[in-house]
């Protein structure tokens, strides 16, 4: 992100003395995301007014989910498609952060 610098002017000189990034106090959140169609994975931050499917940066198709392993029916939807051994180290792995707060 570019940061966009001007020239205090005199008459403002003495004003201002703190500059605070808004960017830091924006609510953010991250998830562990999962694609449906081609099973990549990652994390997604900044999600927290994100329009559900994501987009997967692999494949372009917009059917990335958080990985909800915990939720039966996400958990059967996922199950039943794509390679089972990767599909199952998806799940294994969001086990793994979420005990490690992600």
């Amino acid at each position: 992100m570019a940061i966009w610098m001007e020239p205090i002017p005199e008459w403002m000189e003495g004003e201002m003395t703190t500059v605070v990034k808004m960017d830091d106090h924006r609510r953010r959140k991250r998830a562990y995301v999962a694609c449906f169609s081609c099973d990549h994975d990652w994390i997604a931050e900044d999600i927290v007014q994100s329009q559900w499917p994501l987009a997967c940066p692999r494949c372009n198709d917009k059917t990335g989910e958080e990985v909800r392993y915990w939720d039966a029916e996400w958990f059967k939807r996922f199950t039943a498609g794509g390679g089972k051994e990767k599909r199952t180290l998806i799940l294994l792995n969001a086990a793994r952060m979420r005990s490690e707060k992600l």
